[in-house]
């Protein structure tokens, strides 16, 4: 986070997205481990794929974890 003081003496905080060194965890690897759990007739949970990956915020392991239970009921309607 990089804080700025402006001319008036307020202070306004800007996010840097990108941070180095922290790229975060991809959908590629939650699919990948919510697959590896499955594969061990066991139910993929955002504990249970967190366990499984070592890293991750439970916010982005759970948008991606929608994203790929949401593409298996579609193979599964189709």
């Amino acid at each position: 986070m990089i804080v700025i003081v402006t001319q008036q003496r307020r202070i306004a905080k800007m996010t840097i997205l990108s941070q180095p060194g922290r790229l975060g965890i991809s959908y590629e690897q939650v699919a990948a481990a919510a697959d590896a759990i499955i594969h061990r007739a066991e139910r993929p949970t955002l504990k249970a794929v967190r366990e499984q990956l070592g890293t991750g915020s439970f916010g982005t392991i759970q948008k991606h974890l929608g994203q790929w239970q949401a593409a298996r009921r579609e193979v599964a309607t189709a």
